[in-house]
């Protein structure tokens, strides 16, 4: 009974997806009782308050328990507002960080953050954003928007609202050296994309001897949906040429209700790789050259974090459990410890009438429970007070 119990809770408190890792897991368990062993079980992270106004770049603190120790290290985050419709974004600032390559073009929208997202065509190179990490990095997340408005084409597409054709794009491409696309030594991975037949890559590469090769999903309808932004988020963590303690995770949101989750723990590297890591980024990676005027592809709310806690994170949703959201909006912590995180609130898309939950998630991508908040909705520019008269 104790090991059924205990078999019940690791699989709650891990969330492990992949049989054979939790064979491994079950049978370290029945050795560990069998043996008399001790075995502690994982905790998830947990909620007690939250304080301060959760509006959209203001301050709130979170206290709770088993936070982790440290929390990420974020590299960049933008939400590309500011500029008029259609201009090309003056500089490479971001909110957070900077860009090494910013050359998306202002799109507004009322379906994106703030009302403004940056739109990427085929021109000009594929009109990259592009991240210099500075150094090899093993353990990367990537949160961002992903949207083809109404009217137009998926890039590479014949028709609207279709994968027909020759639709091509890699969303987000992670490099080892500006040749990393090319050089099969030289590691390269892209996370999601789409072939020219029309096929999801959940994950893929173009090393061809590569282990990065091959993870695929054949199902559009679990990782997109047509006219509305779709938020897409990426794990990876390396361990060299090592299966064990390697990571995978990815997530794909919309408000159709579209949800898709994988974790794996593979060798994402083999011995012929120049570097077990990746010290550059592109967003968008790829775009068919031809898809201009009549394709159209925007991204928004790009947030990359870096280093062994880069999972770690706080986020908004619209449902008690993190996984049934159709809506999500990351944060981005300024503060952290085992009990108590400083953030600053990014409302992202969330739509302040819905009911709505905050979540920590640790460096070992393991959710709380959410804990229900609201957004507050008050002006906090409010009218000075008029026809004033000083009494003496």
């Amino acid at each position: 009974m104790y090991l059924k119990s205990l078999i019940i809770i690791m699989k709650e408190k891990l969330k492990i997806y992949d049989g054979k890792y939790m064979s491994n897991i079950l049978k370290i368990l029945a050795i560990s009782v069998i043996l008399n062993i001790p075995v502690t079980a994982l905790s998830s992270p947990s909620i007690s308050s939250v304080e301060g106004t959760v509006k959209d770049g203001s301050r709130i603190f979170i206290t709770g328990n088993d936070f982790g120790a440290n929390g990420p290290n974020i590299f960049l985050f933008d939400d590309f507002s500011g500029g008029e419709n259609g201009e090309v974004f003056p500089d490479k600032s971001a909110i957070i960080g900077t860009w090494d390559l910013k050359r998306g073009k202002v799109w507004t929208d009322n379906l994106l953050s703030k009302n403004q997202g940056s739109r990427h065509t085929g021109l000009d190179g594929g009109m990259q954003n592009r991240i210099l990490f500075g150094s090899v990095q093993e353990e990367i997340f990537i949160s961002s928007i992903a949207y083809v408005p109404d009217g137009y084409r998926f890039p590479g597409a014949a028709t609207e609202n279709a994968l027909d054709s020759n639709p091509n794009i890699k969303h987000a491409w992670l490099f080892y050296t500006a040749d990393g696309y090319s050089v099969d030594n030289d590691p390269d991975m892209w996370m999601p994309g789409v072939d020219t037949g029309g096929n999801w890559q959940t994950l893929m590469s173009n090393d061809t001897r590569s282990p990065r090769q091959g993870w695929r999903s054949g199902s559009a309808e679990q990782q997109w949906a047509w006219n509305e932004p779709v938020r897409w988020s990426f794990w990876f963590k390396g361990n060299g040429t090592t299966a064990s303690g390697s990571r995978e995770y990815h997530g794909a949101v919309s408000s159709s209700g579209h949800t898709f989750y994988e974790n794996h723990n593979v060798a994402w590297f083999d011995t012929s790789d120049h570097a077990y890591g990746f010290d550059r980024m592109t967003i968008p990676g790829y775009l068919s050259r031809d898809s201009y005027p009549t394709y159209n592809y925007v991204i928004d709310d790009v947030y990359v974090a870096v280093g062994p806690n880069a999972a770690a994170r706080v986020e908004i949703g619209n449902n008690a459990k993190y996984t049934n959201c159709t809506k999500l909006a990351i944060m981005t912590p300024t503060s952290w410890s085992d009990n108590k995180i400083e953030a600053v609130v990014r409302e992202g898309m969330i739509d302040t009438n819905d009911t709505l939950y905050l979540y920590v998630i640790d460096n070992n991508n393991v959710c709380s429970d959410g804990y229900p908040i609201s957004i507050s909705t008050q002006d906090d520019d409010l009218d000075p007070p008029q026809n004033l008269k000083v009494i003496d």
